[in-house]
This record gives structure tokens, C-alpha cells and sequence, in this order.
């Protein structure tokens, strides 16, 4: 046989190992997304397979484009120095562009897989069996033109409905809440909401159109679509930090939706909180001798802060006052979060957006908002579930609130050994203190 059939021969066999492996490949993808994912679901394991994948994915995706660029760079590199081999070079520069579209086509693919195919797990029972009757779904809400997501979980989904809202516009919890409202379930429906510029809702609106009235009449909207959904005249809405802010606003505009409100770390005034909890650290650091604190403190000055940075300031302040008074804090990781199965890869990537755009273009609109200033008389229950040691929402403007509030009924219930996250320091307290109350 010729030197050239030889060649032509092998091609083809390095073409069949190809088509092979790639058959083998979509052969093993459809047996598990048909066969293992459903049973995989009820446990998660999805998500240590699915995140091994992804990142087999992109480190095949990083080295081919290695590859690529290292090709072109020679290929100008013989071309400017009229250097010989310059044909040998262009065909290793053919193969890897065709390899980078594949492996580009495959990793497209996949994104939209993941965003296809998120879910939030089943409720199970003590037997890690699904619940007759429950609900676990995630779903997207259309309002107006915006589309906005919403996860609802529940043991029996005819139980009275909870709308949670965040602790901060822009922050995702849907994986997070989920572990932490889990023991709610067994007595309502809890409902997440992504709020506009949060996680999967990123793209609702405009980073920059949004705004207090946004949040409010949006948060109506879900709320009306709550009723309808799950048949009910009222629902509950329980909000952290933040979401204690909006959830005032929505019982205030539109008390006839709400059955109660539940503030967990209610937020008062941004801008009284951050002063007092920077002139706090401020007179804790003095008093403790501790010099480095003091020049990193004084060297940003008092808060409010404006910028790309404004989370980064507050939390020198924070996270020292969290470390000396409230040491049992204890944040939910922005990675667990991440790698929840209700995001796809665009979504997770979004999550890490709507976290960083957050303090330059939405925190500035809500800084000034003090409900002791126009939010004093409601027609529905309050309560406020407070932790003794936190340094987000201090106890004493909390307590200042809750003084001045004109309502049917309140109730004010501290959490003796807590910070901000009393739901994971005294967690079986707050279960009783929700089921309690409403």
C-alpha cells in the first residue's frame, strides 16, 4: 500500500475511535438521565456527579483552548521567521479549532442541560421516601413581562402557605433556605422566592431599574399568584434582614393578602444599624487595645458607604463584632449554596453577579428606609424573632420598632444564645416559636 493510503488509513481509524468514544459518551448520558438521575435526585448525588462533570468539562475546555492558542502562536511565529514546517503547523492548527468548536459545542450543551434540568428533592419521609401528597417543585412566575422563579416544598401541599424573603435584595437562598426551613415543611408550604437580580430571576429586569416599589410590587404579584396557586384567601410572609423590610412594606400596602408576618433579625434602618454597629466595633477595639482594627476602621471611616466595595467595608466592622459578641454566628457558605441542584450553571454563575452588583447598584436605593419613620400602623400580626447578639440588626432598634408598632397583636421573642442566624444556633426554638405563632 502507497505512503498516502497508509495515511488515509489511519485517519480513518483515529476517526472511528472518535465517532466511538462519542457514541459511547451519549450512550452512558442518556442511560443516566433516563435510568439514574430520577432514583439520584431523591438523595442528591446528582450534584457530586453533575459537578465532577462540569469540571471535567472545563478543564478539557481550558486545555484544548491551550491548545488552540499555542497552535496559532506558532503558526504566526513560522509565517514571521519564514521558517519550514509552517504546512505542519496549520494542520495542527485545523485540528484544534475543529476540537474547540466540539468540546465548545459539548460544554454548550451542557449548560443548557443544567438549566433544563434543575430541580429542588423531593420531600421524603423518616424511610427517605417521597411523601404522598407533598409538593417540591421550582417553577418560573410570569409578571408583566419579567419572569421570576419560585421553589415551593411541603409534606402536604394543602398546609398553610409561607412566603420567605431574603436577608439581602440580590442574594439567591433557595439551596441555602432549603436546609434551614426544612423542618417547617411538615407544617406548611414554604415558598422561596428569587427576588429580580437574584440567582435564577437575575435577568427579570435591569440591575439598574430596579427598585423599592420593584421588590413590593412584585413581591404582591407572587403573592396573589401564591393565593390562586395554592387556593388560599391569605398566606403568611416571613422575612430576614432585608426581607423583614419588605415584608413590612407588603403587609402595609396589602394587608388583605397576609394572614401575619414574621420578622427573623428584623432590619429597621440600614443606616442606624451600620453607624451603630461601626462606632460599636469602633469603641470594642479601642477597649481591647487592638491597634490594627483601630487604623483599618478609622482609615474607611463611618458608614454609609457607596461603591463596588460597600460589603467589603461593612464587614471589617461586622465580622469583628461577630467574632468577640456573637461568635455562634453561623453563615450558610456561598459555595453549598452555589452547588445546589435548583441552579443550573448559568444560574450559579448569576448568583455570583447578583452578589457582587448588588452594593453598587440596589443597596444605595434601600440604605435610607426606616420603618419607625412611615411604617408604624399595620392591620396584620407581627412578630419578631430576635437574636440577643446581633450585630446586623441590633436588638435595641428592633425593640424601638416594636414599641411604637400599632397592630392587632405582637409578639417580640428573643433568642438568648444568638446572633443573625438564630435559626442555626437555636434551631429547634425557632421551629416552635413560627409553628407557635402562626
Amino acid at each position: 500500500m502507497s505512503k498516502n493510503g497508509n495515511i488515509i488509513k489511519d485517519k480513518l481509524k483515529n476517526l472511528k475511535a472518535v465517532v466511538l468514544i462519542l457514541a459511547l459518551i451519549s450512550l452512558v448520558s442518556v442511560l443516566y438521565h433516563i435510568l439514574l438521575r430520577p432514583i439520584l435526585e431523591k438523595n442528591m448525588i446528582t450534584v457530586v456527579i453533575e459537578t465532577s462533570v462540569t469540571m471535567l468539562i472545563l478543564v478539557v475546555s481550558m486545555l484544548t483552548l491551550v491548545c488552540l492558542i499555542s497552535s496559532i502562536v506558532m503558526v504566526i511565529f513560522h509565517i514571521v521567521k519564514r521558517k519550514q514546517g509552517k504546512k505542519l503547523w496549520f494542520g495542527r492548527l485545523a485540528k484544534w479549532l475543529l476540537a474547540t468548536v466540539g468540546v465548545g459545542a459539548i460544554f454548550s450543551g451542557y449548560v443548557l442541560y443544567t438549566q433544563k434540568e434543575a430541580y429542588t428533592p423531593p420531600v421524603l419521609n423518616e424511610y427517605g421516601d417521597e411523601v404522598p401528597g407533598s409538593i417540591s417543585s421550582i417553577e418560573s412566575v410570569n409578571i408583566g413581562e419579567k419572569v421570576e422563579w419560585i421553589t415551593a416544598r411541603g409534606k402536604n401541599k394543602d398546609n398553610p402557605v409561607i412566603l420567605f424573603l431574603s436577608e439581602t435584595p440580590g442574594e439567591s437562598s433557595l439551596a441555602s433556605t432549603r436546609r434551614t426551613l426544612s423542618s417547617l415543611e411538615e407544617d406548611f408550604v414554604v415558598v422561596n422566592w428569587e427576588q429580580p437580580g437574584a440567582g435564577k430571576s437575575y435577568n427579570a429586569l435591569d440591575m439598574n431599574s430596579i427598585s423599592i416599589d420593584t421588590y413590593i410590587s412584585d413581591g404582591y404579584e407572587i403573592s396573589k399568584y401564591l393565593c390562586k396557586k395554592f387556593n388560599k384567601n391569605k398566606i403568611y410572609v416571613v422575612g430576614e434582614s432585608w426581607g423583614g423590610i419588605l415584608g413590612i412594606k407588603l403587609i402595609q400596602r396589602h394587608p388583605e393578602l397576609y394572614d401575619a408576618f414574621v420578622g427573623i433579625g428584623q432590619m429597621v434602618s440600614f443606616n442606624r444599624s451600620n453607624s451603630y454597629s461601626y462606632y460599636t466595633a469602633l469603641e470594642l477595639a479601642a477597649k481591647n487595645a487592638d491597634d490594627k482594627e483601630l487604623r483599618k476602621l478609622k482609615a474607611q471611616g463611618a458608614p454609609p458607604y457607596l461603591g463596588d466595595d460597600v460589603f467589603e467595608k461593612e464587614g471589617i466592622y461586622l465580622d469583628y463584632l461577630n467574632y468577640h459578641v456573637a461568635p455562634e454566628s453561623n453563615k450558610d457558605s456561598l459555595i453549598a449554596n452555589i452547588a445546589g441542584p435548583e441552579y443550573g450553571l448559568i444560574d450559579k454563575f448569576n448568583i455570583i453577579r447578583g452578589n457582587k452588583n448588588i452594593s453598587s447598584n440596589i443597596y444605595h436605593k434601600i440604605y435610607n428606609v426606616d420603618l419607625l419613620g412611615d411604617s408604624t400602623n399595620l392591620q396584620v400580626p407581627v412578630y419578631f424573632l430576635q437574636g440577643k447578639n446581633d450585630v446586623y440588626s441590633p436588638g435595641k432598634f428592633v425593640e424601638e420598632y416594636y414599641n411604637s408598632l400599632n397592630v392587632p397583636h405582637k409578639e417580640l421573642i428573643w433568642f438568648e444564645k444568638s446572633g443573625h442566624d438564630l435559626w442555626v444556633t437555636e434551631g429547634e426554638k425557632f421551629t416552635q416559636s413560627i409553628k407557635k405563632y402562626l
